[in-house]
Formats: structure tokens, sequence, C-alpha cells
């Protein structure tokens, strides 16, 4: 089976895309791309994660506007690889991500909210898209983040060393894989501001 993933972090570079094989045992990365997002698309989407200025019409307009832009991007992706996936798996872009409620901050739910609208990407290229990977692990009681440590369990567990594999993305995060580990051994924990910060400097 071949898999495109679609993937923005927090510092909202833009669009990383990877297609990847997927078998029994590891993924193989078939072709990896990435695109900025144009600076005015940037500009909205830090407006949107603003507590003031993140209105309603704005968020409704940019969810739509990151999707038509994600939709460009995989369909250039696969124009560049010569490839087109099954299916293509979207996390959108993280606009609010509340783990630990702020009673002061008047926040009562745990919560998060990714936009960047599938049907767009659906849209644009033809295929099947599966999005909004976070609120299922919220809606059960835990943090929706980091997301990555299956994948790295999958990609670099082995039976003889322990491994640690630190991800300097938009908030780093760090996920430790004993030796010999079941996926439920794996602890994987954020471990603070990365490229957010980086990308100000």
């Amino acid at each position: 089976m071949i898999v495109m993933g679609l993937m923005s972090g927090t510092s909202c570079d833009g669009c990383d895309v990877s297609i990847v094989e997927i078998e029994e045992g590891r993924p193989k990365l078939l072709f990896f791309y990435s695109k900025e997002y144009p600076k005015e698309l940037r500009k909205r989407i830090r407006r949107c994660m603003d507590r003031k200025k993140g209105t309603v019409d704005l968020i409704t307009q940019v969810n739509f506007e990151i999707g038509h832009f994600f939709g460009e991007v995989a369909k250039e992706a696969m124009v560049k690889s010569g490839i087109t996936p099954h299916f293509i798996a979207s996390h959108g872009q993280t606009i609010y991500h509340i783990p630990r409620p702020d009673q002061n901050k008047g926040e009562k739910t745990k919560s998060t909210f990714q936009i960047g609208e599938a049907a767009c990407i659906v849209e644009k290229t033809g295929i099947p898209v599966i999005s909004d990977f976070r609120v299922q692990d919220v809606a059960a009681g835990g943090d929706g983040a980091p997301l990555v440590p299956m994948a790295d369990f999958i990609m670099f567990r082995e039976e003889e060393i322990s491994v640690a594999i630190h991800n300097i993305g938009g908030i780093s995060n760090l996920t430790y894989i004993p030796k010999g580990a079941n996926p439920e051994d794996v602890i994987a924990f954020d471990t603070g501001p990365g490229n957010v910060l980086i990308n100000q400097l």
C-alpha cells in the first residue's frame, strides 16, 4: 500500500509531504517534498491562533484556504514523484491545543483543533483523505500529542538496545523505546518549544 502523508507543525512553516510504501515491517520512504506557506496565508493562520483576532469567520475561511493549499501541494508531489497514493493522510494545521485546561483562562475541557479542510484535498486530488488524528486521543482522556511515538516505534525499535528519538518540530518531543519493547512500553512527551521559537531568530 502506498500512502501520502501531509503535515504542518505549530511553527507554521508550510506543508511537508512524504510518500511511503507500507507493507510488513518498516515503511519505505519513496518521496519527500516540502513547500512553504505563502506569507499572507501564514499571517492569517497566526491570526487564527490569537485569542482576540481568531474570529469564527476568519477560521472558517482559513480552514478552506489551508485545505486548498494542501491539495495543490499533494498534486505537485504526485507530479514530481510520478506516484499516485492509495490514500492521503492529512494532519492539518493545529490552531489551538488545550491538553490541560486552565480554569483561570476560562478553559473547561480538554480539547484540540486542527484546520485544513480534507474535502478540499479530495477535490484537488481525487484521492480519499483521512484526517483529524489528535481528537480521538483527547476524547479518550489523552493529551493528543505527541503524535509521532507509534511511527517511531515501528521505524526504530530494536531488540538489543534502547532508543531515544528527539524531534525538534514546532514543539519538540522525545520518544523513548526500551529494548525489545511492545507498543505500550513506549514513553513519549513534549519537551518544550522548538522551531516555533527558532524560526523567530
